[in-house]
Order: structure tokens, then sequence, then C-alpha cells
């Protein structure tokens, strides 16, 4: 049985149960057809890029609002660790 013959069951059992998809097999019958694949890949890229840039703004933010004069404080933003020392308290 191919798998585009399972999809197609799966829809016919959902109009005539009145059952919705569950999201897991909503993502299986999506990841079959190359075309959506390629698409949801690239939603996960979109996605994971601006968690990334969540990250980082989270950290700008810590280091320019929070962080005191004269300390030096450790990050980490996506795997990657360096220091700040803030030497002086500027108001722009």
């Amino acid at each position: 049985m191919k798998n585009n013959e399972k999809s197609r069951r799966f829809v016919l059992l959902a109009k005539f149960t009145g059952r919705k998809f569950s999201d897991e097999e909503k993502f299986a019958k999506l990841m079959q057809n190359s075309s959506y694949r390629q698409e949801l890949e690239g939603l996960h890229r979109q996605d994971s890029l601006r968690h990334k840039s969540h990250a980082i703004l989270n950290v700008l933010f810590q280091i320019l609002q929070v962080q005191e004069v004269g300390t030096t404080e450790k990050y980490s933003v996506n795997g990657g660790v360096f220091k700040v020392h803030v030497l002086e308290d500027t108001d722009l």
C-alpha cells in the first residue's frame, strides 16, 4: 500500500467519522508531499532564526538595562560564550 493511499484513507475516515486530525497526523500527511515538506522545512528555518534573534535581543537587553557599571558578566548566545565589561553608563 502506497503512502498516498494511506493518506487518502485517513481523509475519508475523517470525513465519515467527523474526527479531526491530530497534529502528528497532519504533519505526517504533509511530509509525504515533497512540496509541503520543503515549505515546512522553510517555516522551521524561519522559526529557528526568529528564536535565535529573540535570544540575542534578550542578552542585549540584559547588558544594556540590567548589568551594572564596572561589572563583568558572561553571556551565552546560540552556544557561544562571551564576556562583557561595562565601563560607563551613558544616556543616549
